[in-house]
């Protein structure tokens, strides 16, 4: 089952989500934003799954994709966070106020220069 601390925050959001990847119009990226333990994080890895679940009923976290979702192995998915620790960060690019642009310049834009792997997607 879901694990039970990621389901339980933003329900509105999730439906909405929900709907829009039913009617085949899940936005390829999203900007979440808001104070410190929201819940972002739990919500972005949440629609990560629904993306690439391989259940028909959205993110079960069972099945391989989800697990991969939650383990942080999943080939095709790319995260980019601000204030990364110094053993995550050893190009010395991050910041700890904002995502920095030579992040996305030397970390995000070449993986998304790849085809999906895995998901579909990426």
């Amino acid at each position: 089952m879901w694990p039970e601390v990621l389901t339980a925050e933003h329900p509105g959001a999730r439906a909405d989500f929900v709907a829009a990847w039913q009617a085949g119009r899940l936005p390829h990226a999203l900007l979440l934003t808001g104070e410190a333990g929201i819940g972002k994080a739990a919500l972005a890895l949440w629609v990560v799954c629904l993306r690439w679940c391989q259940a028909d009923s959205g993110p079960c976290g069972r099945c391989s994709s989800c697990k991969k979702v939650l383990t942080g192995n999943h080939p095709d998915l790319e995260l980019v966070r601000r204030n990364p620790p110094a053993e995550g960060d050893p190009k010395g690019l991050g910041s700890r106020l904002e995502i920095t642009v030579d992040q996305v310049r030397q970390g995000l834009i070449p993986a998304l220069s790849l085809g999906a792997i895995e998901g579909g997607g990426r």
